[in-house]
C-alpha cells in the first residue's frame, strides 16, 4: 500500500494534490489542522495536512489525468492483446498445419490455410480428415492468406460432414421414442416438450411410460407433465411391465418412454436399461446429451450406451454451452444423426429440429475468426516459402 502525506492552505487545495499524484481511486485516512511557521517574519499560519492511501503505487507526478482515462486506455490496450493473440494463435496453428502436412497427419489433402481455419473452428486435428470437403477450383490453388469465402466455404464443408436426423413430418404407423442417456442431462424434460408438441401442435395420441424408478421424483416429476397435458403415465419396474404397458396403449400414435440416467462409467447401469428396454417393439433409442459437457465425456457415453441400437442424439442445454467445439467434434467422430437441440427449461418452446445453421450458430458465436492480411501470413511460414 501507498501511503503519502500532503500539507496546503486549504481543503479544496489537499485534495486537488491528492487526486493529482494518487489518481481518483485514492483513500483518505486522515485529516487535521496544523500550524507551521511561515513568510518573511516567521509568522505562524494555519494549514490542512492530509494522509491518503492507495493498494498499489502511485502514478509520477503530473500522471492524474491518465489515471482518470485508464478505463479507455485498458480498453485500447484489451483490443491491441486480443490481435495480437489472434496472430499468435494462427501462427501456432499454421505451424500445426505445417508439421501435419510434412509428417501425414490426418491424410491432409486440403490448403494448409483451411486446416488453420478448422483448428479456429473448434476442430480438433484427427477429426479434421472426416470433413467431406466439396470439390472446388481454390483446393488445387497455391496456399494463400484466405478471403471471408474460403472461411464460409471451411464452415460449409463441416457443418455438411455433420449428419441431421430426419424426423417425419407425419406420423403414419405407431412410433415408439425411448431416451436414455447419462444422469442429468435433461431427459425428462426433454420428453415433456416433445409431448406437448406431438399433443398440441401435432394433435397425436401421446402415451407416456417411465422406467426410472430410482431416481427419488423421477416419476412425480413426468406425472406432473402428464396432468397438465391429459396424458397416460404408465410406470414400469422391469421388461415384464414395459412390454405390459405397451401393449395396453396400441391405439397410441407416439409413446415416448423415460429412463433413469445412469453414469456411462458403471456399465452394469446401462446393462439394466438394456435389459428393461429389451421387449418385442420396435424402439427409437434417443441418446440424450449436454452440449456443454467435455469431449471425453460425450465419447464416454456414446461407447456405454451404445449396446443399444443408438439411432440418433438430442442435444441439450445449448443456451448454457459456451464452446460447442465438443460437440462438433463428437458428431463427426461418432458420424451419428443429431435430431433434436434445446435450449432451456420451459415447455415446450425451448426445443428445436436439429439443423445445420443452428448448429453453425453455436460455433461462430464461440469461435469468432477473421481473414488474415496477406502481409501477416507470409511471417508465419518464413520468407521465401509460398503462403
Amino acid at each position: 500500500m501507498n501511503i503519502r502525506t500532503f500539507i496546503a492552505n486549504s481543503s479544496q487545495e489537499a485534495l486537488r494534490k491528492v487526486k493529482e499524484e494518487m489518481g481518483p481511486d485514492a483513500v483518505i485516512l486522515k485529516t487535521r489542522t496544523i500550524s507551521r511557521r511561515g513568510g518573511a517574519y516567521g509568522d505562524i499560519k494555519d494549514q490542512i495536512e492530509v494522509t491518503a492511501a492507495i493498494d498499489y503505487d502511485a502514478p509520477a507526478h503530473g500522471q492524474g489525468e491518465l489515471v482518470s482515462s485508464s478505463y479507455e486506455e485498458f480498453h485500447e490496450k484489451w483490443r491491441f492483446l486480443e490481435a495480437r493473440l489472434n496472430e499468435i494463435s494462427h501462427f501456432l496453428m499454421a505451424l500445426e498445419a505445417s508439421a501435419a502436412k510434412s509428417s501425414g497427419l490426418a491424410a491432409l489433402s486440403i490448403p494448409r490455410n483451411h486446416y488453420v481455419y478448422y483448428r479456429h473452428l473448434g476442430v480438433i486435428p484427427e477429426n479434421i480428415h472426416l470433413i467431406r470437403a466439396r470439390d472446388r477450383a481454390q483446393n488445387t490453388a497455391p496456399e494463400r492468406a484466405i478471403s471471408k469465402n474460403e472461411l464460409r466455404d471451411c464452415l460449409v464443408d463441416l457443418l455438411g460432414s455433420i449428419k441431421i436426423a430426419k424426423e417425419p413430418r407425419v406420423i403414419k404407423k405407431q412410433m415408439i421414442y425411448s431416451f436414455v442417456g447419462p444422469t442429468g442431462v435433461g431427459k425428462t424434460t426433454t420428453i415433456a416438450k416433445l409431448a406437448a408438441i406431438y399433443k398440441m401442435k401435432k394433435r397425436l395420441r401421446v402415451a407416456l411410460v417411465t422406467v426410472d424408478t430410482y431416481r427419488i421424483g423421477a416419476v412425480a416429476q413426468l406425472e406432473t407433465y402428464a396432468r397438465i397435458m391429459g396424458l397416460p403415465l404408465e410406470v414400469a419396474d422391469n421388461s415384464a411391465d414395459l412390454r405390459a404397458a405397451l401393449e395396453r396403449h396400441q391405439s397410441a400414435d407416439v409413446i415416448l418412454i423415460d429412463t433413469a440416467g445412469r453414469n456411462p462409467r458403471k456399465q452394469e447401469d446401462v446393462s439394466r436399461i438394456y435389459q428393461t428396454l429389451k421387449v418385442p417393439y420396435s424402439l427409437y433409442h434417443y441418446l440424450v446429451l449436454s452440449a456443454n459437457a467435455e469431449l471425453s465425456s460425450l465419447l464416454a457415453a456414446e461407447e456405454s450406451f451404445r449396446i443399444l441400437p443408438l439411432r440418433s442424439y438430442i442435444f441439450t442445454k445449448l443456451d448454457e454451452a459456451v464452446d460447442g467445439s465438443s460437440m462438433i467434434n463428437f458428431l463427426l467422430k461418432c458420424n451419428r444423426p443429431v435430431s433434436y437441440l434445446t435450449t432451456g427449461q420451459s415447455v415446450p418452446e425451448d426445443i428445436e429440429v436439429a439443423t445445420r445453421k443452428r448448429i453453425g450458430e453455436l460455433i461462430l458465436r464461440r469461435n469468432y475468426v477473421r481473414p488474415v492480411e496477406p502481409s501477416r501470413e507470409v511471417g508465419y511460414y518464413g520468407p521465401g516459402q509460398p503462403t
